[in-house]
């Protein structure tokens, strides 16, 4: 987990050092107040990074803790949570060498979903299977949503209305769930991930 808005700080530091790593994110257009609009970037999971670990080279947990950017690895028990390396390899077919994941730009119906509906994801994502709660709808298609039980405890994350493959609405729970006919916009998944454990 990095520091709130670190993750490129992280990064950079960590390949620095000689860590692998993977920051999955998407660039957006911004327009500050009294300023031009510009791009920035977005994370894919607010302040995570993967990092790949090779003890052969020294690497170490302590390292990582001690790097500017990084506010600490997550836990599992005792020791740092292993990421399965199906998610790795799912999120990594969805992004570029860069680890940014494309984002369609075409101006998308209204989300049909509200604020306290559940959600469940489109399959062939990553987190399919996942049932998370929508806690914010913005425009141009995002979501804040709250993932339960992901690492361990309930997390905030940011999605596309893309991911989203059924809605549970929360004022009838007991409605059969009716497929969201939305449209994609990532690529084709294919390539591989790096063979060593996240």
């Amino acid at each position: 987990m990095t520091k709130s808005r670190k993750e490129g700080l992280a990064q950079k530091n960590l390949r620095a050092q000689g860590y692998e790593t993977f920051f999955p994110h998407h660039k957006v257009w911004t327009t500050p107040r009294k300023t031009k609009p510009r791009e920035v970037t977005r994370p894919y999971l607010t302040r995570y990074i993967f990092v790949g670990m090779d003890y052969s080279r020294g690497h170490s947990i302590y390292t990582i803790n001690n790097t500017i950017g990084v506010a600490t690895v997550v836990y599992c028990g005792y020791q740092a949570l292993s990421i399965p390396p199906s998610i790795i390899k799912e999120l990594k077919a969805r992004a570029d060498i860069d680890g940014k994941i494309p984002t369609g730009k075409e101006k998308e119906p209204p989300f049909p979903g509200k604020v306290g509906d559940k959600i469940k994801f489109i399959a062939g994502n990553p987190f399919a299977g996942f049932i998370a709660e929508i806690q914010r709808v913005d425009t141009g298609g995002k979501l804040m949503v709250v993932l339960d039980q992901m690492l361990g405890a309930e997390r905030s994350m940011t999605i596309d209305r893309a991911d989203v493959g059924q809605i549970i609405p929360k004022d009838d729970c007991s409605r059969p769930l009716e497929p969201i006919p939305l449209e994609t916009h990532f690529p084709a998944i294919g390539g591989s991930p790096s063979g060593r454990n996240h």
